[in-house]
């Protein structure tokens, strides 16, 4: 007969037994962006995939991109590496356009068993984390990308806000009737305009050059503008955004250089043209400021399917961004 002793190391083996096999199983720990690659930390992992959610409305799961396979790139005691190499970023009419990104880990016998996502999702939140706020790849975007192109700088007539903006793009004129002048700067749905498509408080317009898009796409026109909304006479008034537009998202509130600003995601189409944009509105100084980003394309209803290409809608949005970004009360 087995002493007391013994029996009860043998029963606490027989417990402790399968708290070891569930710490065998695999899982992927956590994924980070690293310098110029996306890390996959992970445990008995025997593949990890690197997978893309696309930009859209009602993306199917089939529809989820491919990446491709991160390589597993060295181990600790506990704890596996692996890495995939961050792509290039978008251009106007090619590149990665995604809300999210995430990782999938398979185990030996090729079962999923686990995935996990970049804590950035969106778009431009997507964007930002993998390359115009990360340190390592801002010099691989200026090396695609070339030099920056010089800056010009308008400042209000009133002097209350400045703005810098980069030769590429166009200054918007209007014309001896106060109409936008043609080419880049006006399409069926207007882009020089607050949200209500009206252009009678308008201090500003930048517009992207058409002629930087391939011939056959949807788009039609894109630009930043900076409005001032006079029947918006109090804060309340300044943040509560009128429909139309319909609004894609509910609103939430961005810094630019020290000023909060209220931001509403709207998109509207009608007539076989569509409108995707971006509205900031603050109070200030008894003003009611909007700052807005809009985008019309061709949403393809009288063409044939497949006629029409795609252009990068999140190119296009950067590089108006980077304009709003440079947005600064002077008073």
């Amino acid at each position: 007969m087995k002493p007391l002793s013994t029996i009860a190391v043998l029963l606490g083996f027989l417990v402790a037994a399968p708290a070891q096999q569930s710490s065998d199983a695999g899982a992927i720990r956590s994924i980070e962006i690293g310098g110029f690659n996306i890390v996959v930390r992970g445990v008995n992992l025997a593949k990890v995939e690197i997978w893309a959610i696309p930009t859209g409305t009602e993306v199917d799961p089939q529809q989820y991109q491919l990446l491709g396979r991160a390589e597993h790139t060295g181990d600790t005691k506990r704890i596996q590496f692996w890495t995939f190499p961050i792509p290039p970023p978008p251009t106007e009419t090619s590149g990665l356009l995604a809300v999210q990104i995430f990782a999938k880990g398979y185990d030996k016998n090729g079962k999923v068993i686990g995935q996990k996502s970049l804590p950035a999702y969106g778009a431009t939140s997507l964007y930002d984390a993998l390359w115009s706020q990360n340190e390592a790849t801002k010099q691989f975007v200026a090396a695609l990308f070339g030099p920056p192109s010089a800056t010009r700088s308008f400042t209000s007539p009133d002097g209350e806000f400045k703005v810098e903006y980069p030769d590429s793009l166009v200054k918007c004129k209007r014309d001896l009737h106060g109409t936008w002048k043609q080419g880049s700067c006006e399409a069926y749905t207007p882009v020089c305009s607050a949200a209500s498509c009206s252009s009678e408080g308008t201090v500003l317009c930048v517009a992207y050059p058409a002629n930087r898009i391939e011939p056959g796409t949807g788009f039609e026109s894109a630009a930043f503008s900076v409005n001032e909304v006079k029947e918006a006479d109090s804060k309340s008034k300044c943040l509560r955004l009128p429909e139309p537009p319909p609004q894609f998202e509910p609103s939430h509130l961005e810094t630019v250089n020290q000023t909060q600003f209220t931001v509403t995601h709207v998109d509207g189409v009608g007539m076989g043209h569509g409108l995707e944009g971006y509205v900031y509105r603050a109070f200030h100084q008894h003003k009611c400021y909007e700052l807005d980003i809009r985008m019309a394309f061709d949403n393809g209803t009288s063409h044939d399917p497949g006629t029409l290409k795609e252009f990068n809608v999140e190119g296009v949005h950067q590089s108006l961004k980077r304009v709003l970004d440079s947005f600064t009360f002077l008073k």
